[in-house]
């Protein structure tokens, strides 16, 4: 039962994708909140990566995308690091009363105990050839050897004894438990769907896809087969009509249609509850796989 509770980053790794067309005539208190949703459901069920795609019928993509880029990329950072990074901006004007995500690198002051290690985000705050200072959210930067482009995020092994400090630089992939996500964007539907090879299963949700209980076993399957999984949302404007409006069709672009709740008491759904839903039964599928 206790493996269960540790937040292991395994196989396969999730990815989700939003449109522009999320946030569309929202303003930016509503706007806010729901990516705050979002954020939160993706950090709940070890989302790698947020994939944001322009929606062609959305007039205000750029506003949007923008807008969703900083507010979701803002909840991912430690929050030590985010007035050097974000400094001040408009789009961040109501992130103050989103919830937090305390992932495993958000720590708290008290979670840093003498004499162990422990990994810490940094971002580069100046750079030579000898090396790199690093804020990592102590009283002053850490100089590591390795030279670093100023302004980059790094992650550092960490250990405090006494007033020396040790650290190393890490890489996510090594650190075994979930790190957080990270943020793309795609010009098109169509454009994300071509970065992806047969290695990630693609699911596009709808209330007009196939039922997940009759494709539940297939699914099973599948994703003992994939490394990747990547479930793409849609907006007021479903999958299908955003599909259409690139001039292609839906089903063709992805290996599942899937409706996950079936039998919906509402007229629709919105989308920040469809990835809460859909990702919730996605992770009782990966678990059941090997059953």
């Amino acid at each position: 039962m206790r493996e269960y509770l540790r937040p292991l980053r395994d196989f396969p790794r999730l990815l989700i994708a939003i449109p522009s067309s999320f946030v569309e005539n929202d303003s930016l208190l509503e706007a806010s909140i729901k990516l705050g949703l979002i954020a939160r459901s993706a950090a709940i069920f070890r989302v790698e990566e947020i994939q944001i795609f322009r929606d062609h019928l959305d007039r205000n993509y750029r506003r949007n995308m923008i807008l969703m880029k900083d507010i979701l990329s803002y909840m991912e950072t430690p929050q030590y690091l985010r007035k050097r990074l974000f400094g001040i901006k408009k789009t961040l004007r109501y992130v103050g009363i989103l919830p937090p995500l305390r992932t495993p690198h958000h720590p708290l002051v008290e979670d840093i105990k003498e004499g162990e290690y422990f990994f810490r985000e940094g971002v580069v705050v100046s750079s030579t050839k000898s090396g790199s200072y690093i804020d990592i959210g102590f009283e002053r930067p850490i100089f590591i050897k390795e030279p670093l482009r100023k302004g980059s995020r790094c992650t550092l092994l960490v250990r405090l004894k006494g007033d020396i400090i040790e650290t190393r630089l890490w890489t996510k992939d090594k650190i075994g438990i979930y790190w957080g996500y990270s943020i793309k964007t795609y010009d098109s539907l169509q454009e994300l769907i071509k970065t992806h090879s047969e290695k990630t299963l693609k699911i596009a949700t709808s209330k007009y896809g196939d039922l997940i209980m009759n494709v539940f076993d297939e699914l099973s399957t599948e994703l003992r087969r994939k490394k990747y999984v990547l479930v793409i949302f849609g907006s007021k404007r479903g999958l299908f009509e955003i599909a259409k409006s690139e001039g292609t069709i839906l089903r063709k672009l992805v290996d599942y249609v899937i409706n996950t709740i079936p039998r919906q008491g509402v007229e629709s759904i919105r989308s920040e509850e469809a990835v809460l839903a859909t990702l919730s039964i996605l992770n009782i599928l990966k678990y059941l796989k090997s059953s």
